[in-house]
């Protein structure tokens, strides 16, 4: 597996945890994907600081890139949990 797919993999697993955490506790949905894609991009970007031993020189370009992707995840994460919650009110 090569290095850019497992950034990818690393990428979707950080989004996701992320997500499903802010979408738990925090009970609004804007606030929840805003909050979940800002943590999801740090978090990432520090992983890659780890990883690598310095900041990408693109660091900047990278925290926006990673920031939009979390936030297309969480928006899926949010859908996922108001659905469930419509269902349980019904």
């Amino acid at each position: 597996m090569s290095e850019g797919i497992q950034g990818i993999i690393i990428l979707i697993l950080i989004s996701l945890l992320c997500s499903v955490t802010f979408h738990w506790y925090l009970k609004e949905f804007k606030p929840a994907i805003l909050t979940s894609a800002f943590a999801t991009a740090v978090l990432f970007q520090l992983a890659n600081y780890l990883h690598l031993g310095y900041f990408d020189p693109f660091f900047l370009i990278a925290l926006v890139t990673t920031f939009v992707l979390a936030l297309i995840i969480a928006c899926f994460v949010g859908l996922f949990f108001y659905l469930i919650k419509q269902k349980k009110a019904s």
